[in-house]
């Protein structure tokens, strides 16, 4: 396993101003740690996760900070600690959605830290591939949940069975059309199927090499609209209303084509916060502070998100 020196590059702004950022970087550590440990065939202790779990749903505006973190740090290495992290992110704030007791979030998030274990079984060749796969090698990328399952068992043994099984059923899907069992319905894990959920919205709202990431209301959207089949109905409800949210900080640009950036959420409206306005629609600086609240003003909206190094050059 060679996951570490590519996790620090992805460091920009949203880090260095969000409280949150050292309890990123301790779960990021653990996450490296526990991996090298397992492609060494070492028994790396659980404590610590169950420790960092506990300070995302304990501390103050944690899970709120971590998801900002989550969604607004580009991550270009490609890094699997940063994926586990942001999907770990995801997975909880579905669980607190669900209304979960704080010892079954816990075990939800120890699980989503680890639920990739199986890809350390994986070749770097075929893992770190760049061109397109053959049917072998997807085959074996598919029987990573199988991997992860046996290690699981191997290192901790019947007593974190459920998490052997919830690393086993993480693609799986209700309509029986995952892998690699092929179960559905109440045949899955409970926290495989948020493990599942979490990981298609991971990956949808962040940068891959065929394609630009989805805004979150936008991976949401997607998911409800091409793969609802494959998500429990409860489910995708608790996504809509937990994942759709703009994260703070980020710039976005409304139909008015005016540019702002987001600086609060609006509860039960997770798609219409409030923004302050920094150039209006024919790209001129607004010097004076602006605020709109748009769910006030139903006539707008915000049609997509902006990189700094979109923003208008020639004021």
């Amino acid at each position: 396993f060679d996951e570490g020196a590519g996790v620090e590059s992805s460091i920009i702004d949203p880090l260095l101003n969000n409280p949150h950022t050292p309890l990123r970087e301790r779960a990021l550590k653990f996450i490296i740690g526990f991996l090298q440990a397992i492609a060494e065939d070492e028994k790396p202790p659980l404590d610590e996760a169950e420790d960092i779990i506990y300070d995302f749903i304990e501390g103050p505006d944690a899970m709120e900070n971590l998801c900002n973190l989550a969604v607004s740090v580009f991550d270009e290495s490609n890094s699997m600690a940063i994926h586990l992290f942001n999907h770990t992110v995801y997975s909880m704030k579905l669980g607190i959605g669900l209304k979960w007791s704080q010892d079954r979030l816990v075990r939800l998030g120890v699980a989503s830290l680890i639920h990739d274990v199986g890809m350390c079984a994986i070749s770097q060749g075929i893992r770190h591939k760049e061109g397109k796969l053959t049917p072998e090698e997807i085959a074996e990328i598919r029987s990573h949940p199988q991997y992860g399952m046996e290690i699981v068992m191997h290192m901790y043994g019947d007593q974190f069975s459920w998490l052997a099984e919830a690393v086993y059923h993480e693609h799986e899907r209700k309509n029986g059309r995952g892998y690699p069992q092929g179960l559905s319905g109440s045949q899955i894990s409970e926290y495989g199927k948020i493990i599942g959920l979490a990981d298609v919205y991971e990956a949808l709202t962040h940068h891959r090499p065929q394609r630009k990431r989805l805004l979150p209301h936008k991976a949401v959207q997607e998911i409800v609209q091409t793969q609802k089949v494959q998500f429990h109905q409860r489910l995708l409800k608790v996504m809509i209303e937990e994942l759709s949210a703009f994260s703070l900080n980020s710039l976005v640009r409304l139909n008015s084509n005016a540019i702002g950036r987001v600086t609060e959420t609006t509860p039960g409206q997770p798609l219409r916060p409030v923004v302050q306005l920094i150039f209006d629609a024919d790209g001129n600086e607004i010097g004076e502070d602006r605020f709109i609240s748009l769910r006030e003003f139903p006539l707008l909206y915000i049609v997509d998100e902006v990189e700094e190094s979109e923003l208008p050059t020639n004021q």
